[in-house]
């Protein structure tokens, strides 16, 4: 832990002393008397002059400083001595305090070509996962294509396709060369054009896909399966062949309920078999019908929700001409529809005015829990969904029935054994709860006119449905870029340019309101604790973590925040517009309103951090 903390320490003081290298050189080459230059902050360790310049190392590793005579007017200075800064050209003093943020961009840049020439692993471009009626999904990509070329380039990893979805012109379509599996086991090559989405819940266009998984146990595996071990490479189940992970639990599945199911592995050069036994659970349901419809509390991109205009806040009365009051009964008439055109009546706004849309549902891909038994497809609309906690109608035999309970009670807990007590707050995440419970037995606090009482509720019966906990750690596919010299700096100007138009596209998010900004920035102790979790993961992947941190340190040095560098170019831009300088009372105004800003922007970051990292919000 102590070496990687220091590892951390080394890397932000080396990122902070190159950005006021940057000034400090500039300032030399300009002619202006530059006093100090500090590698760490006071108190003064030691320190030399050479010239007129002061060269010290402070005790706090935390960066460094320049101190340029004249950038603070100062009492007992000559106000007519041309190399105080605030005497130099505009084009000079412009120079000065550009070359910081310049400087931390040519760092970045140098520590990408640097990581690429020693090699690091990227995610691969296999597709582990499609999002159902996502952009993706309609132009036929499937779980366990490889995007080998997408805009006419190729070499790539799973982050050059995202940058090429989310930069895609306005209106504009992705063209993309697939390899996939052919029926008799050959490669062929799959041409598709997908038009990336975006819209109010992906505020960055996405066309839906995810990375895929390697067959191969994760190194972070204990032994939940006796006889696999971390590194182990699955290659067959059942004697068919694997390659990844979308073919793993595809092949689990299809040989439910012949189970334990035998995996073929390799391990250190040898192959052997080791049995599996894939766990699996029976659902439970307490028969409720809440009081109410259900809500839409968020819509899912491109989905069949959104496709059909289905908007958030709106609340559903009725699917297919059936009155929904409850999570399982819309389950259950979505999967009876086999995807087929499906009337939604919902209503919408303060007045709730009725309106009729028809969604296609789509088949959920292959997810957690997979229904094995009765075998049927489950189908989706892409919402999220709340059902009210009080119990509009239930039939007499239901759990909460014979359990006494009646319509307009009020639930407001669970307790399961094992796993503890849960508020529920909506009906759905009742549901939840008791679908997978271990005990059928389960205590129920509800409200009842006002008074809180506590009855035991007996699930009774599993209701049939046999669900697969797919319970193998395994690790992300990856690809190695490692290139000569020359190829790494292409490819670290690539990542350099990517990560600037990705800072742009993100403060045009916040500016417009489509990003979240409590979710999407990061404060001192995200920074920190996002470079700990990085440094774990080894010195290559903390270069190029901080490779794109000191890219995000020039650009954000230059918004035209006051105290910044952008506030200082903002400054200079007004003085040469004016024809002479702002007054020392104005700048100085400014810069406690910029301090102001930046500090409140860090303490509102730093909360969002703790409520992330802790889970609390």
């Amino acid at each position: 832990m102590i070496g990687y903390i220091v590892e951390i320490a080394i890397a932000f003081g080396f990122a902070i002393m190159a950005h006021e290298l940057g000034h400090f050189a500039l300032a030399k080459l300009s002619g202006a008397r530059v006093e100090r230059f500090s590698i760490g902050f006071p108190p003064k360790l030691l320190g030399f002059t050479i010239g007129e310049t002061e060269y010290r190392i402070g005790a706090i590793p935390a960066g460094g400083y320049v101190k340029i005579a004249g950038e603070v007017p100062e009492e007992g200075q000559d106000k007519d001595d041309p190399r105080l800064f605030f005497n130099l050209s505009v084009r000079k003093r412009l120079a000065i305090v550009v070359a910081g943020p310049v400087m931390s961009v040519l760092l970045g840049l140098v520590l990408f070509v640097v990581v690429f020439r020693i090699g690091i692993d990227f995610p691969g471009t296999r597709i582990g996962h499609v999002n159902a009626g996502g952009p993706a999904w309609q132009a036929g990509i499937r779980p366990g294509d490889k995007v080998v070329e997408i805009n006419g380039l190729r070499d790539l990893d799973f982050e050059d396709v995202q940058q090429h979805i989310v930069f895609a012109a306005r209106d504009a379509a992705v063209a993309m060369v697939l390899e996939r599996a052919a029926a008799d086991g050959s490669l062929e090559e799959v041409r598709v054009s997908v038009m990336p989405h975006k819209g109010i819940t992906a505020p960055m266009p996405s066309i839906g896909i995810e990375p895929a998984f390697q067959a191969v146990v994760a190194e972070s595996y204990g032994e939940r399966v006796t006889g696999l071990t971390a590194g182990d490479k699955i290659t067959a189940v059942n004697g068919k062949p694997v390659t990844h992970w979308a073919q793993l639990k595809s092949q689990v599945i299809a040989a439910f309920p012949h189970y334990p199911v035998t995996l073929t592995v390799k391990r250190a050069g040898q192959e052997i078999e080791v049995p599996y036994e894939p766990q699996t659970y029976q659902s439970y349901s307490v028969g409720m019908f809440s009081r109410g419809h259900a809500q839409i509390r968020d819509v899912f991109p491109y989905g069949p929700a959104a496709r059909a205009g289905i908007e958030p806040e709106d609340t559903i009365i009725s699917v297919a001409g059936v009155e929904i009051g409850s999570f399982n009964q819309l389950r259950r008439i979505l999967d009876e529809s086999g995807g087929a055109p499906t009337e939604v009546t919902i209503a919408r706004g303060e007045l709730q005015e009725q309106l009729s849309v028809t969604l296609e549902p789509v088949r959920a891909g292959i997810g957690a829990g997979t229904v094995l038994h009765p075998p049927h497809a489950r189908y989706i609309i892409g919402a999220e969904l709340a059902f009210e906690n009080v119990i509009g109608e239930m039939p007499a035999d239901s759990p909460l029935g014979r359990a006494g309970l009646r319509p307009g009670d009020v639930i407001r807990k669970v307790t399961t054994t094992p796993g503890g007590e849960y508020g529920i707050t909506d009906a759905s995440r009742l549901e939840r709860l008791v679908s997978r419970a271990a005990n059928p037995l389960i205590e129920v606090t509800f409200e009842r006119d006002g008074s809180e009482m506590v009855t035991t509720l007996d699930l009774g019966e599993a209701r049939g449905e046999t669900f697969l906990i797919f319970d193998i750690p395994v690790e992300i596919e990856t690809v190695k870029r490692q290139a000569g010299l020359g190829g790494a700096a292409r490819l670290g100007f690539r990542k350099t340019w990517g990560v600037i138009r990705m800072t742009f596209l993100s403060l045009r998010g916040f500016v417009r309101g489509r990003l979240e900004v409590r979710k999407s920035i990061a404060g001192p102790v995200g920074i920190m604790h996002l470079s700990y979790q990085v440094a774990k993961e080894g010195t290559r992947k903390l270069v190029y973590f901080f490779a794109m941190i000191n890219v995000l340190l020039g650009i954000f040095n230059l918004l035209p925040i006051p105290i910044t560098d952008g506030g200082h170019v903002l400054f200079l831009a007004i003085e040469k517009v004016r024809g002479r300088r702002l007054s020392d009372r104005a700048m100085e105004i400014a810069s406690y309103a910029g301090l102001a800003m930046i500090l409140t922007i860090v303490i509102y970051a730093t909360y969002a951090d703790i409520l992330r990292i802790f889970g609390l919000g």
